[in-house]
């Protein structure tokens, strides 16, 4: 959580470890890039006005980084935005959430919306990660030979028991 207001720290997190989250806070954009170069973090929250770096210059380093390309940011601002303002924050941030008296349910709409992402993301990663071991698995077992020749002929330009094409 990334707010140079104290107070709003303190609600965002209460709000957070009402589930079990592990919450880290910064008063700025800078300590919280100075801290997220020792962390990857699952969801980043920032206020959008600062002093200093802004949660939208913050966000955009984010993306800048391959490190965080999975790394959802919302934005929480005060501000009243135009709909083009919206929309372009839109474009860099997961999600815009202005404070206010729906800040808490739209806070949890967004985390159940992202852990629900995070966790589609890691099934996704756990197949393809299966797929990969039954691939090795089968590799081996079809490719290594006690005569020692190559372990993937046609790799090498040549199947079995033929030369390789001349070009």
């Amino acid at each position: 959580i990334v707010d140079d207001e104290p107070g709003m720290r303190e609600v965002l997190t209460e709000q957070l470890t009402v589930y079990r989250h592990r919450v880290l806070t910064a008063p700025s954009a800078e300590v919280a890039w100075d801290t997220l170069s020792r962390a990857v973090p699952d969801l980043v929250i920032t206020d959008v006005e600062m002093g200093g770096m802004s949660g939208i210059e913050l966000c955009l380093r984010l993306k800048g980084d391959p490190r965080f390309h999975f790394t959802p940011v919302v934005i929480v601002t005060a501000s009243d935005l135009s709909a083009e303002e919206t929309r372009s924050l839109t474009r860099e941030a997961a999600q815009v959430i202005f404070k206010g008296e729906s800040l808490e349910k739209d806070l949890r709409q967004v985390l159940k919306s992202k852990l629900a992402e995070l966790a589609r993301k890691i099934s996704d990663l756990n197949a393809i990660r299966s797929g990969i071991r039954v691939a090795l698995s089968q590799s081996r077992r079809s490719t290594v030979r006690p005569t020692g020749k190559a372990l993937c002929p046609t790799i090498m330009g040549r199947t079995q028991n033929k030369k390789p094409k001349e070009v």
